[in-house]
């Protein structure tokens, strides 16, 4: 394999990984997971976290030394799943953690680093290489679907990293035989019978030595990043591919216009930040999705525009669906029993859990929106969505006798959870 490419290290930056619970996506699951099941990942995590912290932070900085191109993120989300069946995937970035939690050997740990590391790589690749010039001209790639030409890039990048990080070719191999991807596999079968192909393919790789820095973000709010969740779909049409990127660029100007001032206003109200400042929000237009906090998923199908679909939603929709989703996440983190714990929330024990989950970030909501001169806005997109759950918040928040109890209470709670990410 060619040899790195040294870097002064103070050049070198690599993402800081967080690792959660996609307990979300694991309830959708039938039968239901076993509570059990849920408690043991939980104990796990520190342990996995520090697994990634020695084994896999190597290899994202020895990836930077040999392509010389940084991670455009300074934070990421993994979210980790027991669903079985469900492999692990970049966008979102979901990491499949069942095996883990059965063999708790060593060899398993540098398997989980290792997928990581792959679905990491992959979102590297996308950014890094969408187009990778004379590359896929290469006889290993001939008569090969897209899908195993990105994988065979992938893994050979993944085998000259190892090689010079920790010398154990026998782990990628482990790891590839355990998620069982037809893809995967026939991608290293491919390198099997063609070894050289490695050398040519590193060869062709651009390589630039890193010029700057990624600045550090000052500010407490965090970087919202849009993608498409395109692992978890397949087989768009043109034009909803259109329609999507179209809207991906049109949100990210509309978030910076319209949600992080209500980001700004929850930070400001409580003085407790979120614990990542940078967050992905996948993207999903599959008519039967739902919006999903851990991940950080959204539906947007409704927003493109479509001419087959009948339902359109306003762009305040969008970011009012998108902050609440966000406010899930700042509620779980900052104030993780205060619905349990506190006797003003435990009056409302016996609602709907949807209901009783919703209570304290409308409450948020509604007081941001208000500061911030939009209280017209949010009532508007309370009526848009139509939804009897939130109509019923709403409710019982107006007969409490405003948001402001509700935000009282919670001035009160002191508790710093702990954090997962090293």
């Amino acid at each position: 394999m060619p040899g790195l490419k040294f870097f002064n290290e103070l050049e070198i930056s690599i993402p800081s990984l967080y690792f959660e619970h996609g307990i979300v996506f694991d309830w959708r699951y039938q039968p239901p997971i076993e509570e059990k099941i849920f408690e043991k990942l939980n104990q796990n995590l520190p342990k996995l976290a520090q697994a990634w912290k020695e084994k896999g932070e190597p290899l994202l900085t020895n990836t930077i030394k040999l392509l010389g191109r940084p991670f455009s993120r300074q934070t990421l989300t993994a979210s980790l799943i027991l669903t079985p069946g469900q492999n692990s995937i970049s966008k979102p970035l979901m990491i499949q953690a069942l095996p883990y939690l059965e063999n708790e050997a060593q060899n398993s740990l540098d398997i989980f680093v290792c997928e990581v590391y792959r679905a990491l790589l992959s979102l590297y690749v996308d950014e890094n290489f969408a187009v990778a010039g004379d590359i896929f001209s290469l006889d290993v790639f001939q008569g090969e679907s897209e899908e195993i030409k990105k994988n065979i890039l992938l893994l050979v990048i993944m085998l000259s990293v190892y090689q010079t990080t920790f010398p154990a070719r026998n782990i990628i191999k482990s790891a590839i035989d355990s998620i069982k991807e037809p893809a995967m596999q026939r991608a290293w079968d491919i390198l099997e019978t063609h070894p050289d192909s490695c050398y040519l393919i590193l060869e062709r790789l651009p390589v630039y030595q890193i010029q700057s820095i990624i600045s550090k973000q000052v500010s407490n709010v965090p970087t919202i990043f849009f993608e498409h969740a395109e692992d978890l779909e397949k087989g768009m049409s043109p034009i909803e591919m259109e329609r999507l990127n179209a809207f991906i660029a049109e949100l990210k100007a509309l978030w910076q216009e319209k949600g992080t001032p209500l980001l700004i206003e929850t930070i400001k109200f409580f003085d407790k930040s979120f614990h990542q400042n940078e967050l992905t929000l996948s993207l999903s237009i599959d008519p039967k999705g739902r919006p999903m906090s851990h991940p950080l998923l959204e539906t947007v199908r409704r927003q493109l525009r479509l001419p087959d679909e009948p339902l359109q939603r306003s762009r305040n929709f969008a970011v009012f669906t998108i902050y609440m989703l966000l406010l899930f996440r700042y509620s779980t983190q900052n104030f993780p029993t205060l619905e349990s714990d506190n006797p003003f929330y435990l009056k409302f024990a016996n609602e709907d859990y949807e209901i009783k989950n919703r209570l304290f970030p409308a409450s948020i909501m509604m007081h941001t929106y208000k500061v911030t001169g939009r209280s017209n806005e949010f009532d508007e997109v309370v009526k848009e969505l139509n939804s009897p759950v939130m109509d019923r918040v709403c409710k019982i928040i107006n007969e409490e006798g405003g948001y402001e109890l509700f935000l009282t209470e919670a001035l009160s709670y002191t508790l710093a959870p702990p954090t997962y990410g090293l």
